[in-house]
């Protein structure tokens, strides 16, 4: 069941990873979305995602198998049950990318919005 999720985690990581940095460099180049042919903002899109997606995806997978192993290996030390600290370690990961998602798609600062629903 460990390693299954380990997989799992990884996976997740390294998609979402990968979907973040295509955003932002999806967001950087503006002009690519403002052609007037469908057929050619569509094809282009085909191939941009293709030569950034599928690099991008083998390097983040290969960075998160690295860093799971450091991850797992210092995890130990901090907490007996592997899976408990795998899990907690999960949830702070997708946090962090939700935060990040949130930031580069909608400007949306979300700690600075806990922030201030907690003082308000």
């Amino acid at each position: 069941m460990y390693n299954h999720f380990k997989k799992f985690s990884v996976y997740c990581f390294s998609v979402l990873l990968t979907k973040l940095v295509y955003d932002l460099v999806m967001k950087a180049l503006p002009t690519i979305k403002s052609t007037h042919n469908p057929y050619f903002d569509v094809a282009l899109g085909m191939v941009l995602t293709l030569i950034i997606f599928y690099p991008l995806y083998k390097l983040t997978s290969n960075w998160m198998k690295l860093f799971s192993g450091h991850y797992v290996k210092h995890a130990k030390k901090i907490h007996r049950n592997n899976s408990i600290a795998l899990f907690i370690g999960f949830l702070i990961g997708i946090i962090i990318l939700f935060g990040c998602f949130m930031m580069i798609k909608f400007n949306i600062n979300v700690i600075s919005e806990i922030v201030d629903e907690i003082s308000s």
